[in-house]
């Protein structure tokens, strides 16, 4: 009884501590808020990933995006500030692994062996230069800052997907509506 009371106190702190965290991302440029479920499929269908790309989210939150595109063969990175949910992100991760769903190797459909990567840092400190494609979910007060960012690094061909907010100054290829309030960007840096 006495070890089930020491458990369940552990869970309370661990769980206060990570939603006490979660609460400062209310102060970044990117709080916390998951892309919906719904529209993950639309999103990686404007992407286009193919296996071996490498493959950016742009404050990465719980991971999902970042393991979708690991498991379709890119080379997945997530830069996420908040070191609760690069945690949370790597314990989802291990749990995926184990059941199996990223591809191996050998697998005759994919050739590129990858397992996504999270990265602790702020979204403006991390080299984007080797991107294929870079997915981000962000409030508006930051495109500026990323749009002179993806000019300054970003190769030629490399596609940007933005939900819900645009990069100013730039036009989409394409704009597709999962919902009639949210709307995907898909660019192309020339």
């Amino acid at each position: 009884m006495l070890l089930l009371l020491i458990v369940l106190c552990i869970l309370i702190v661990a769980l206060g501590f990570f939603y006490f965290t979660l609460l400062f991302t209310l102060f970044y440029d990117a709080p916390y808020i998951r892309t919906p479920a719904r529209d993950i499929p639309l999103i990686f269908k404007a992407a286009g990933i193919r296996p071996g790309e490498v493959f950016y989210e742009l404050g990465s939150g719980d991971g999902r995006i970042v393991r979708t595109a690991a498991a379709q063969g890119a080379r997945a990175f997530g830069v996420e500030k908040s070191l609760p949910l690069i945690w949370w992100s790597r314990f989802i991760t291990y749990i995926a692994r184990s059941a199996r769903i990223y591809p191996r190797r050998g697998d005759t459909k994919v050739s590129h062996y990858s397992l996504p990567s999270y990265i602790q840092r702020n979204i403006l400190d991390v080299d984007l230069s080797n991107a294929d494609v870079i997915f981000c979910y962000l409030l508006p007060g930051i495109m500026p800052r990323l749009k002179e960012k993806f000019e300054r690094e970003l190769k030629s061909g490399t596609r940007v997907i933005t939900y819900a907010f645009s990069v100013p100054g730039w036009t989409p290829i394409a704009r597709l509506k999962p919902t009639p309030r949210k709307v995907i960007h898909v660019y192309v840096r020339q």
